[in-house]
């Protein structure tokens, strides 16, 4: 009667042993795909990380030149103003054309600061080639829009 005994609980601590093996397999599975999971975030966090630093330069740089153009727009202003001649050119060209321009209006920095805003929308895909309706005379009225 001992030896069944003990043969019952044997098989029943073999059992638990089982189990319990079987358990602690399954947590070191779920703890290593956690590890996974953090260091996957860890290295998207450093990539994020990274942009921003390159988000932040590009504005401080972005910054300084607007800065640079408002300067270059002031004094394109004071220039014009008074003007008289500078005021009838473009009078002139308005009616003629229907535009008009002066040269070195706005100056190098804020020509620069367009044409460096320009390439960032080109570069983000906010900007597409398309073709103006009207043309000079007003009577071209195809177009192309990019969607």
């Amino acid at each position: 009667h001992y030896s069944a005994e003990m043969g019952k609980k044997g098989k029943a601590s073999t059992s638990a042993t089982d189990e319990l093996e079987r358990q602690i397999r399954e947590i070191k599975l779920k703890q290593e795909a956690a590890l996974r999971a953090v260091q996957q975030a860890a290295e998207e966090l450093d990539c994020k990380q990274r942009e921003v630093s390159v988000a932040e330069q590009d504005l401080s740089k972005a910054v300084k030149e607007r800065d640079e153009a408002d300067g270059a727009i002031n004094s394109s202003i004071k220039i014009m103003k008074g003007d008289d001649k500078v005021i009838a050119q473009l009078a002139e060209g308005l009616e003629k054309d229907g535009y008009a321009y002066v040269d070195g209006f706005c100056g190098e920095p804020l020509a620069t600061y367009v044409r460096d805003e320009l390439r960032i929308l080109h570069r983000d895909g906010k900007l597409h080639q398309s073709e103006l309706a009207g043309g000079k005379t007003g009577e071209n009225v195809r177009y192309k829009m990019s969607k």
